[in-house]
């Protein structure tokens, strides 16, 4: 009985530690809003070589924008081929207008996942909540 009780904690450890193996390498399934994100003061703070996304239209995006963001409408129907230019190693920061669950943001990230991009950033509330959290804006004339 002694020998019994004696294995016991070694053969938990090993059963804890397959599970955490599992869990940990199990393919996570990730719903369209279950995107990892950033808030607009962290990414004005430590913003650095991040490419910002900006998915809304050419008109919101000419009345005011985040400093050298790229714009390519969700709505666009080459938005698939536009993004495929761009470079899949970058981390990108995407945002709509407010950046509202299964919004344009989220489609964008779901589309930007299935052609292959992994480093990408949900920016929290989007452009709005980035202008309330005074971050710069430029507006561009057509």
């Amino acid at each position: 009985a002694m020998n019994a009780r004696q294995r016991l904690p070694g053969t938990s450890v090993a059963i804890v530690a397959v599970l955490l193996v599992f869990f940990a390498t199990a393919p996570r399934v990730l719903s369209e809003t279950d995107n990892p994100s950033i808030s607009a003061a962290t990414f004005q703070a430590a913003r650095k070589d991040e490419v910002v996304l900006d998915v809304r239209t050419g008109t919101e995006y000419r009345s005011g924008h985040l400093e050298n963001a790229i714009n390519i409408n969700i709505n666009d129907r080459n938005f698939e081929q536009r993004i495929a230019a761009l470079d899949p190693a970058k981390t990108y920061v995407v945002h709509c207008g407010a950046n509202v669950p299964n919004g344009r943001a989220d489609r964008a990230l779901t589309k930007l996942r299935a052609a292959g991009f992994s480093n990408l950033l949900s920016l929290e509330g989007g452009y709005s909540s980035w202008v309330e959290s005074g971050g710069t804006v430029l507006t561009s004339k057509d």
